[in-house]
């Protein structure tokens, strides 16, 4: 997600290194901490000079940021179901890898719609490999 102005704003598919100076906001109550360990080494990587910035704050107050171009975030899927005034969703084009651990004979409705999520295809997404483990 970047502010609706930004000069990358305008790409359908954005690679990490064109985030190489960017300062990606996430939403601590929202993210892991191995999604957060795991951006900013990709963002301290040879040739990126940006910064991760965690904040204990929701998405869509990061998303408020966003527009007043305080920075860029990174979210899933489900953002695009919200439109944000000031704010231009853009894909990345690799994924990040996601895994999940559930057991196999839960009746929580709520693991079979997250794997129907995982499986959703995109045409440049690469297929998703989903099993379950007891």
């Amino acid at each position: 997600m970047l502010p609706q102005e930004h000069a990358l704003a305008a790409r359908e598919r954005i690679g990490w290194p064109a985030l190489a100076n960017e300062t990606v906001m996430l939403s601590r109550p929202d993210c892991g901490d191995a999604l957060i360990t795991g951006l900013a080494q990709r963002m301290h990587a040879p040739g990126m000079n940006g910064s991760v910035e965690v904040h204990d704050i929701g998405t869509c107050s990061i998303l408020a940021l966003v527009a007043r171009g305080r920075g860029v975030s990174i979210s899933t899927e489900a953002i695009r179901a919200h439109a944000f005034e000031g704010v231009a969703v853009c894909d990345l084009e690799e994924t990040l890898e996601v895994h999940a651990c559930w057991d196999p004979d839960s009746p929580n409705p709520v693991v079979g719609r997250f794997l129907r999520l995982l499986r959703c295809d995109r045409p440049h997404r690469q297929s998703v490999c989903v099993s379950a483990r007891a």
